[in-house]
């Protein structure tokens, strides 16, 4: 019996944790959509945001040890713009990144030992699901949203 409440408690902690990744990235989305930037600016937002966690799952994939896709430095101007979102730094603390210097700047890290890849999974899916979503209601059809 105890074996089922803890398989019980392991799915209630899945389930609450997928609605706390839907719910973040709602939130970014939601925020890069009101934002009175033009059309390409937001695909661009969002674009950044997919490709920093499609390039973690890549590599973790691909079973390589590179630092270069789990460390974020604040400074870049890609960066600089997706920091500007309400959430987005927060949503990055939850997928586990810390800051941390590095070579003189500023960054935002991810330990290999803090790599969640299913929470990570989850959040691309959402992140494309509502990205979609996004080109649908603004008639972008035509657009490669794959490009940076």
């Amino acid at each position: 019996m105890k074996e089922d409440s803890s398989e019980e408690n392991d799915v209630n902690e899945a389930n609450s944790n997928n609605d706390k990744i839907y719910e973040m990235i709602f939130g970014i989305v939601t925020n890069i959509t009101l934002d009175e930037n033009k059309n390409e600016i937001k695909l661009k937002q969002l674009n950044i945001i997919e490709k920093i966690i499609g390039n973690i799952i890549e590599t973790e994939k691909q079973k390589e040890n590179n630092e270069k896709y789990r460390r974020i430095k604040i400074d870049n101007p890609n960066i600089s713009l997706i920091l500007k979102i309400k959430g987005v730094y927060d949503f990055l603390i939850f997928l586990g990144f810390k800051e941390e210097f590095y070579e003189n700047n500023l960054t935002l890290y991810l330990p290999k030992e803090q790599i969640e890849i299913k929470k990570l999974k989850k959040s691309l899916y959402y992140m494309n699901l509502l990205h979609l979503n996004f080109i649908d209601n603004n008639n972008q059809d035509n657009i490669n949203y794959f490009e940076i």
